[in-house]
Parts: C-alpha cells; sequence; structure tokens
C-alpha cells in the first residue's frame, strides 16, 4: 500500500434482514379499484396488421412499499421499424412513464425475460402498463406479463 490509496474494511458483524410480504390476496385484481393488498395479475395485448396505438394496464396500487416479480414475454414480426417500440412501462398516476423493458419492432425477434423490484410508492395512483406503438399491415406484435405484486407495508 502507498500513502493515498483506498482501504476496504470488513465489518466482523452480521445483520440479518427479513422481508414479510403479504400473502397474495386475489388473483385478476379489479381494474377499477385502488388496490391497497397484494395481488397477482396476468395481461396481453395482441396486435395483428394496421391498428392505431394500443394499451393495456394493471390494477392502480396505494401508496407504501411493494415487492414486485415479473414474468415477460414479447414477439414481434413484420416490417422492421427501429424507431417503434413497445413498452412495459410504470406510470405515475401524474401521466409520466418508465420504461422496463423496451424492444425495438425488429422482424424475428422474440424476448422473454423476468425481474424482481422493490418499490416505494410516495402517493396512490402507480400502475404497470404494455404498450404497442401504431402498426402497419403485416405486422404482428404480442405482449404477455404477469406480475406477483407483494404490498410489504
Amino acid at each position: 500500500m502507498e500513502r493515498g490509496d483506498g482501504e476496504l474494511i470488513f465489518s466482523p458483524q452480521v445483520n440479518n434482514v427479513i422481508s414479510l410480504e403479504g400473502p397474495v390476496n386475489t388473483v385478476g385484481a379489479p381494474q377499477a379499484l385502488l388496490i391497497d393488498d397484494s395481488f397477482l395479475q396476468s395481461q396481453r395485448l395482441t396486435v395483428t396488421g394496421a391498428a392505431a396505438g394500443s394499451t393495456v394496464t394493471f390494477p392502480t396500487m396505494s401508496r407504501g412499499k411493494w415487492n414486485f416479480q415479473w414474468w415477460a414475454h414479447w414477439i414481434f414480426t413484420g416490417t422492421t421499424n427501429t424507431a417503434n417500440q413497445s413498452g412495459f412501462n410504470i406510470l405515475d398516476g401524474l401521466g409520466n412513464q418508465a420504461g422496463l423493458i423496451q424492444p425495438e419492432h425488429i422482424t424475428g425477434r422474440v424476448i422473454y425475460l423476468s425481474g424482481s423490484m422493490d418499490l416505494t410508492f410516495q402517493r396512490d395512483g402507480f400502475q404497470f402498463q404494455l404498450a404497442v406503438p401504431a402498426t402497419v399491415a403485416g405486422d404482428f406484435v404480442a405482449w404477455g406479463v404477469m406480475i406477483n405484486a407483494r404490498r410489504v407495508v
């Protein structure tokens, strides 16, 4: 070691962490209600041929800490257009969104993904969304997503 080098120190203490999510209360939670309990939900969005943009949303979640596990598949065949992107998004209820998965429309593309994340919502109104932009004749786009949403607090 030389003067000014960083030093990494490992603490000899071990801290246990436990997370107690609520058990799944419902499968296929109602869209019109504000959901404040754990749920399991799957959604599909399929577009064939020329069509306007389409979206499908998941239930609206209440504020608090949530743990999410998700499984997604997406397929596209048709006219390649890398400017077009489908989306598995999260919406904040104020018109803002962030893309979790945003595949470009490249013919023959098939995606299978899964993941998990913890999010703490400061206010009510957050929800997940599947989105497909406008398509042209000969296009086929299909989303399938399942979410295990577990309310922690």
